[in-house]
């Protein structure tokens, strides 16, 4: 049988993929360089000097840490936010090890006495995120950038994170934003990154 370009490059592929699942990286569904496996442990959450609260309404939201795609974690500073109507609590982002990764779970915003599910019943998603909002990008002031919003998953459902302007860390030009991707019948969010 005569290989043609075509399919030798194909059954290239097929092989350089098996090679790479052979070797112990195992990659999702949806594969691309950024979803593969964090085997590594985020360090823990920085203490953050907590300004003065600029308004009444406004509650503060922890920072985080964001897997770069380099391989190491970056700090996603924490910020004074106008929470959305109804609900003031704000249910920070956690990083769980589960199927021998770590995997994060985006924050969310509840209302004040509503039952904060663990952070296993809010990873173990099987329902598919719903098509991104449309939202209007704020004022970005010289030396800042646009956090796009995010679906997340609140233990029962999926809930609407709202986009926002954030001063960009020293060395880094702009937020890659974060999303969600299939694997083995779950979906998983991959955090977005400074770059």
């Amino acid at each position: 049988m005569k290989l043609t370009r075509h399919l030798l490059a194909r059954f290239t592929l097929v092989a350089a993929v098996a090679g790479v699942v052979g070797a112990g990286v195992v990659l999702p569904a949806v594969a691309s360089a950024q979803d593969a496996r964090i085997l590594t442990a985020p360090p823990a959450p920085r203490y953050e000097v907590i300004g003065v609260r600029p308004g009444p309404y406004h509650v503060w939201q922890a920072g985080t840490w964001a897997w770069q795609p380099d391989g190491h974690y970056g700090w996603h500073p924490g910020r004074w936010v106008v929470p959305p109507q109804g609900h003031t609590v704000w249910v920070r982002d956690e990083w769980v090890s589960y199927g021998g990764a770590w995997h994060m779970v985006p924050g969310h915003w509840r209302a004040v006495g509503e039952r904060i599910p663990t952070a296993m019943q809010r990873l173990t998603v099987t329902a598919e995120p719903p098509a991104e909002q449309a939202e209007t990008v704020g004022v970005v002031g010289v030396g800042q950038a646009w956090v796009k919003g995010h679906w997340s998953w609140d233990g029962a459902r999926y809930v609407w994170v709202p986009g926002h302007t954030m001063l960009v860390p020293e060395g880094y030009r702009s937020w890659e934003p974060g999303h969600w991707y299939p694997n083995a019948g779950h979906w998983f969010y991959r955090t977005g990154y400074w770059r």
